[in-house]
């Protein structure tokens, strides 16, 4: 990838998140917890600043996967013993991000379900965006997009998680979940060569 496109690629997504941050609005309008009824330059500067530093954050996320794709596709022997690997993860923190909450924040509580809400969404969303990424490129890579998009987000995520408050993961996760699922559909076309991009 030379400059120019990584200038693209960067660009394009702090605009992604941007958007992504428009609609965390829309759906705080929507419970009546945003103050879009009010917009002044004020919230607008507020909106981009945070749509940007998602994005931002998003893309430090994005090549830090492409770093650890390229090492682990160098370090095992075979692609079927990365993705097995990458399938391993994918369950270890769909399963963490139900327990960890539960047991940290409500130890007391039997239910699950408060905490399994975000992973089950977060993984359907990654599903239908690794299925779309793999009819545009070869069926290869879908669990590469997978795992970037489940696992990769859900640790971006992280300091959101922390707080246990379900508005401020949505503020959060929305801009980065645009921003990485923008970012693992548009890669082969910016590469101009499928053999290359992360789904290889």
């Amino acid at each position: 990838m030379n400059l120019k496109k990584w200038f693209f690629l960067f660009w394009t997504t702090i605009v992604v998140g941007i958007v992504g941050q428009c609609v965390v609005q829309i759906i705080w309008f929507a419970q009546g917890d945003s103050n879009l009824s009010s917009i002044n330059l004020g919230s607008i500067i507020a909106i981009i600043t945070v749509g940007s530093t998602f994005s931002v954050f998003s893309q430090m996320g994005f090549f830090a996967y492409l770093t650890l794709n390229y090492i682990g596709r160098g370090f095992f022997k075979t692609q079927l013993s990365w993705q097995i690997v990458q399938w391993f993860l994918i369950v270890v923190v769909f399963v963490d991000l139900i327990i960890i909450p539960q047991l940290v924040f409500q130890p007391e509580s039997l239910p699950y379900i408060r905490y399994a809400f975000f992973p089950i969404i977060l993984f359907i969303i990654s599903m239908i965006a690794a299925v779309i990424k793999s009819r545009l490129t070869k069926w290869t890579a879908f669990t590469p997009a997978l795992f970037f998009l489940f696992v990769g987000t859900s640790l971006e995520v992280v300091p959101a998680l922390r707080l246990d408050d379900f508005n401020q993961l949505i503020y959060m996760a929305v801009p980065i979940l645009f921003c990485n699922v923008y970012q693992i559909l548009i890669l082969h076309k910016l590469l101009n060569n499928e053999s290359n991009a992360v789904s290889s």
